[in-house]
């Protein structure tokens, strides 16, 4: 019984952790991401230099693809962990909704432009507004339902550390 006091006593009185900041997360989740993404990219873009054999030209094609897809892999992650991160400070709710809304208005942000130029690849998006709800509606639900798998399916709110 005495050891067990004096665990919890060692335990009070270490100091908290500091709370790292939205900003900080974001940063953190960018770095991460563009490691990632960079190397899955290069991975990627290797394919279609293989027609050019050992060349710079190839060299420089996986190069580009490599950087695209760590800055838009990095950009993404950056901009959902610290979306999350901001919304549980200001709502001071961990819950299902963060991720909703932040989905949501990535998704929306993503297919602004073939809303408003029109394009080879989606001309059916352009000034249609059906087609911008449904990129809010499916990229809300998509980051909704893996922050469901990533909490391990907690239904109740939790209070934002």
């Amino acid at each position: 019984e005495r050891e067990m006091q004096m665990a919890e006593q060692s335990e009070q009185s270490k100091p908290a952790r500091a709370q790292r900041s939205c900003l900080a997360k974001a940063v953190g989740a960018a770095v991460d991401g563009g490691v990632v993404g960079g190397i899955l990219g290069g991975i990627m873009a290797s394919r279609a230099a293989l027609a050019f054999g050992l060349t710079m030209d190839s060299a420089r094609l996986v190069l580009r693809g490599a950087a695209a897809s760590a800055l838009q892999f990095g950009g993404f992650l950056a901009l959902y962990n610290g979306g999350i991160c901001t919304l549980e400070r200001l709502r001071g709710k961990r819950d299902i909704s963060n991720p909703f809304v932040v989905g949501g208005l990535m998704g929306i942000g993503g297919a602004l432009p073939t809303y408003t130029q029109p394009t080879e690849t989606a001309p059916w998006a352009y000034r249609n507004p059906r087609a911008l709800a449904a990129a809010g509606l499916s990229s809300a639900l998509m980051c909704s339902f893996f922050w469901g798998l990533s909490s391990g399916g907690a239904r109740t709110a939790e209070q934002a550390p």
